[in-house]
């Protein structure tokens, strides 16, 4: 986790619905979380509000964020994102939203890290 309490990859689609809590939406799907900065949020909310945990977590004031250069070299979620020259360490869902016509680079993500056919 280095420096930061939470690495995921950064979800573009959610950017426009959380931009008024959140700079930008770090996926829970494929991430590194600390603990002990994990607990103290969970105090900090109490359950008091119903949602996601990635969410809360990217609201929470206790929390660093890893930023979005280093949330995308470590993974890509939904296939939202276009991938860079190398590949990420994960791929969360690369076409998890492609039913709903959502996944605009899976299939780019998908072969930049010599998974396609």
């Amino acid at each position: 986790v280095g420096p930061f309490d939470y690495v995921g990859g950064v979800t573009d689609r959610l950017r426009r619905r959380w931009k008024h809590v959140a700079p930008y939406h770090l996926n829970g799907g494929f991430s590194l979380r600390r603990v002990a900065a994990m607990r103290r949020c969970a105090r900090l909310y109490n359950a008091s509000r119903n949602w996601p945990e990635d969410y809360v977590f990217v609201t929470c004031p206790e929390i660093r964020l890893a930023p979005p250069a280093v949330a995308d070299a470590f993974a890509l979620d939904n296939g939202n994102r276009r991938p860079g020259p190398t590949a990420p360490l994960a791929l969360h869902k690369p076409l998890g939203m492609r039913a709903k016509g959502r996944s605009r680079f899976g299939e780019q993500a998908i072969d930049v890290c010599g998974l396609g056919k």
